[in-house]
């Protein structure tokens, strides 16, 4: 009876182990992201990032991969673009803060 209980709990294990390897790369080809930032940015980067190491695995298509990585690459351009010119106004309010004082 051991036994049998033995060598359940080995092909139950070998099952689990193995079960990821023989996933397709086509069923979740975005990143898994879920709840990881409220930060955009970081959020952007560390999917860039996954895409990248998911590739060097071959766990990603050239395709998928270009896809996905253009992808990103454009919302990280986006989030940078955005954040420039946030601090572009902000430089420019200092800037009339201290023109204002200087003239006063």
């Amino acid at each position: 009876m051991i036994l049998v209980i033995k060598m359940l709990m080995a092909i139950a294990a070998g099952i689990l182990i193995a079960k990821p390897l023989f996933k397709s790369s086509r069923q979740s080809i975005e990143p898994a992201l879920d709840g990881l930032s409220d930060n955009p940015k970081e959020t952007v980067f560390t999917a860039l990032g996954e895409i990248e190491f998911e590739y060097n695995m071959h766990k990603l298509e050239r395709e998928d991969y270009e896809e996905l990585k253009s992808k990103y690459q454009l919302q990280a351009l986006d989030l940078l673009d955005e954040e420039d010119q946030t601090f572009d106004r902000e430089i420019e309010q200092q800037i009339k803060k201290h023109r204002k004082r200087k003239k006063d």
